[in-house]
């Protein structure tokens, strides 16, 4: 047995380490996204928190989708992983994909350039001074919000789709790279990937604004590809548990302090190129941490298991989607008048309560009418090969929990 800070680690008889296998349902998981959308949260609203003093921490905030992009990476790596088997490798993924990201994104967009624009020509005093769409439609229908003219302003319903738009891009390439390349070849690209990312952003940086980079989907594989390399060590059988948590250890020591000289206050502020490596390095230590420790009973365990935020993470997509427009509209000037959220702190109190409140209502009816009913419509793309992997699986995510085919999330 081996005595860490974060729990204990065991050896075979033999003296080997542990073999490293993962349940089906990672639950420690649901808390990691949990983190990351409460952060990103709290970066919309972080002028309301002046009265307790943390408008200047919670404006970091935006970190947190650098933690989705790491479990992102991590879990759709490890799907892809699991059914290079399967029969129907890409028409299984592909279905997956579109029943978990599509109904409700598009239903937004629908919101975005239908319902939107009838209230404003009928009532413009709600809708003034609100943030305004300067984008056509189609191109958040095609996914290329994130590269056509990035940093020109967000229309309030679509401002937080960027990261979106990188995931559905990065879905195009990265399930032929593991159907036809080796893991060993895979591990090259990621690391490689790694390496070439901050010259990417030092040579760009001279051309486009920081907005663009923070945006741009060559720009931002940091936290994908450190992801998909633990995806891939953990399932090689290259990592045992001690060695993932020792090299989680060193890539989170690295990645904190990086992180605390690099990384700016505000997504706009020009960022030095190692800062996203660093963030990526950063989550990828809490990531690998956190697998090394599933089943053990730790502080960390306790707090990540939490079920108050297991619930936030479950609901964490729909959630991300839809708490920007509800925190602009309680901050425009119109409700301000009207029900006296005004710059102080009972204002701020209000806005803050609200705001939450009402993107976590939205957010569960949405989970229990809309996206659970569709969810269970994949269990039609499953094939019998995909099964033989089930100890190592681990439950699918794009910026939320999913329904696994398999059933390894709890019901609901």
């Amino acid at each position: 047995m081996i005595n860490t800070a974060f729990g204990s680690i065991s050896r075979t008889t033999s003296g080997a380490p542990t073999p490293f296998t993962l349940p089906k349902y990672v639950p420690e998981l649901d808390g990691l996204r949990a983190a990351a959308i409460l952060s990103v949260m709290c970066i919309h609203t972080a002028s309301r928190f002046q009265f307790l003093h943390l408008d200047g921490a919670f404006a970091f905030g935006w970190i947190g989708v650098d933690l989705f992009f790491v479990l992102s990476g991590f879990l759709i790596t490890g799907i892809l992983l699991d059914s290079g088997a399967s029969k129907h490798y890409f028409r299984n993924f592909y279905a997956r994909r579109i029943l978990r990201i599509w109904p409700i994104y598009f239903l937004l967009i629908f919101i975005a350039f239908a319902v939107f624009p009838l209230i404003s020509a009928r009532q413009p005093y709600l809708m003034e001074h609100l943030p305004h769409e300067t984008r056509s439609a189609w191109v958040y229908l095609a996914f290329l919000q994130n590269l056509i003219r990035c940093g020109q302003p967000n229309q309030l319903v679509l401002g937080v789709t960027w990261s979106l738009a990188i995931e559905e891009q990065f879905y195009l390439v990265w399930p032929l790279l593991v159907r036809f390349a080796s893991k060993r070849t895979l591990a090259g690209i990621v690391i490689a990937i790694l390496a070439v990312s901050p010259l990417l952003r030092w040579l760009v940086s001279f051309h486009f604004p920081p907005n663009w980079i923070y945006q741009n989907t060559a720009c931002r594989l940091d936290g994908l590809a450190l992801g998909a390399l633990i995806a891939i060590a953990v399932r090689s059988g290259w990592a045992s548990r001690n060695l993932l948590l020792t090299w989680s250890l060193v890539a989170l020591a690295f990645g904190t302090l990086g992180s605390f000289l690099m990384v700016p206050p505000g997504v706009t502020d020009p960022a030095p190129p190692l800062a996203f490596t660093s963030l990526a390095l950063t989550f990828g230590g809490i990531l690998g941490i956190t697998l090394c420790l599933v089943g053990r009973e730790t502080l960390l365990n306790r707090v990540l298991t939490f079920a108050p935020l297991r619930y936030v993470g479950r609901i964490s997509y729909c959630l991300y989607l839809v708490h920007l427009p509800i925190f602009e509209i309680l901050n425009s000037n119109f409700v301000k008048r009207k029900a006296f959220f005004g710059e102080t702190t009972a204002g701020d109190i209000h806005v803050i309560l609200i705001g939450f409140t009402f993107s976590l209502l939205i957010a569960t009816l949405s989970w229990y009418l809309v996206e659970s009913p569709i969810l269970r419509l994949k269990r039609l793309f499953v094939d019998q090969s995909e099964g033989r992997h089930s100890s190592r699986k681990v439950s699918e995510c794009l910026l939320q929990p999913d329904v696994a085919s398999s059933g390894g999330l709890p019901p609901l």
